[in-house]
């Protein structure tokens, strides 16, 4: 709610990633208790301390017509933002590979793609439509319906409190952090190589170690419990 009704967005008119994204980049979204979001147009109403709230991106990138490049970011860094056509037939979509076939152009939409897959030649995509299609996903062939032609990509994310993004390291996960007596804090997280990385204040509220590769192959995030 904060992003769209805050900076441009109206249901009437809907918005586009390419003013979206910068606005991510300089205002920052808030949490969605301080404001939750209702499919209506409404004034811009977060709550009063919205400004320490706010989760920014760091930049972002343009990844349009490269399905190499596309690929690639999925399976290295994460999802991407994608608009494509949408078309009368899309709506009836319950499960499988969505090929256009009949009916008119409705409007453009934009999704979240979150994974490949060759062998099917197909796109896994999010929607923002609840529980439809395949549990709120749908898979849509290569190249259809303009899907590869408007693509962005998020290079990072900062988080209330200044998040993780200066600290260095090989970080693909959001680090799991928890506080010593002493009021140090620590930092877990899982790497690009699967193992676990550290990072520590070296005092309480001053400077960081620096991440330090623990080793090991996780797979998960860790979960941690406060020092005595």
């Amino acid at each position: 709610a904060h992003l769209f009704y805050c900076n441009g967005g109206s249901c009437a008119a809907g918005w586009t990633p390419e003013a979206a994204l910068p606005a991510c980049r300089s205002t920052g979204v808030s949490d969605e208790a301080c404001y939750p979001y209702t499919p209506a147009n409404q004034a811009c109403n977060p709550c009063g301390d919205w400004r320490n709230r706010v989760t920014k991106i760091t930049g972002f990138q343009t990844l349009s017509n490269s399905p190499a490049r596309m690929k690639d970011w999925i399976s290295t860094k994460g999802p991407l933002s994608a608009c494509f056509t949408v078309f009368t037939d899309f709506f009836a979509y319950r499960s499988g590979i969505y090929r256009h076939v009949s009916g008119n152009t409705e409007g453009g939409h934009c999704v979240s793609i979150v994974g490949y897959d060759d062998g099917q030649g197909c796109w896994i995509c999010k929607n923002s439509w609840g529980n439809w299609g395949e549990s709120g996903f749908f898979r849509i062939a290569y190249g259809e319906c303009g899907i590869e032609t408007r693509v962005h990509a998020v290079d990072g994310v900062t988080r209330p409190g200044g998040g993780w993004a200066s600290l260095g390291g090989q970080i693909t996960t959001d680090p799991a952090v928890a506080q010593n007596r002493d009021g140090r804090l620590e930092a877990f997280a899982r790497g690009t190589d699967n193992a676990l990385w550290h990072n520590w204040q070296t005092s309480a509220g001053g400077g960081w170690s620096g991440w330090a590769s623990l080793g090991g192959q996780i797979t998960t995030n860790p979960t941690l419990a406060q020092n005595h």
